[in-house]
């Protein structure tokens, strides 16, 4: 039996079933339907190695609470973020931050406000923050893990979301 449509009806089924796969892909965390794992790297030249109060170290930098790495070269740190709504931005907040998006906009606002210190600056792709990272000695960032393998970058921990 043919069943026949509409052109114009056709085009919009044929748009609901893409963006329906689409939301689908993106609830299931990845192509594979699982878990999705990412890095902060670091400046190969951070010496910082507590991996049990990293996780603290990163959210306590990214945040602005605190200025310098607790290395030995007491590096200032220089984070960088990505744009609002990417899989890196949302599996940091979600699994470093423990925050959720209305709750660090209003941390930013609220430290405009009191020390004028504005946001980490926005990078586009995995292979800029790296670059970024690599040409600051206290720069990090959150990357797709298989995106961590960079010249002057090393993983300062990996988490899963």
């Amino acid at each position: 039996m043919i069943f026949h449509m509409p052109k114009q009806l056709m085009g919009l089924v044929i748009a609901a079933v893409i963006c329906l796969g689409l939301m689908a892909e993106m609830a299931s965390g990845g192509d594979d339907g699982g878990p999705v794992e990412y890095a902060v790297i670091v400046n190969a030249s951070n010496s910082f190695a507590d991996e049990a109060s990293a996780s603290n170290v990163v959210k306590q930098l990214f945040l602005k609470d605190r200025e310098d790495w607790p290395n030995k070269n007491k590096d200032q740190a220089k984070p960088f973020g990505r744009a609002a709504g990417s899989p890196e931005t949302k599996a940091f907040l979600a699994k470093v931050l423990g925050m959720t998006d209305a709750e660090l906009a209003k941390h930013w606002i609220a430290l405009k406000q009191k020390t004028g210190k504005t946001p980490p600056r926005e990078v586009a792709s995995d292979k800029m923050l790296a670059r970024f990272v690599a040409k600051f000695p206290g720069g990090f960032g959150v990357v797709k893990a298989d995106a961590a393998q960079a010249d002057g970058v090393k993983v300062l921990f990996t988490f899963k979301h």
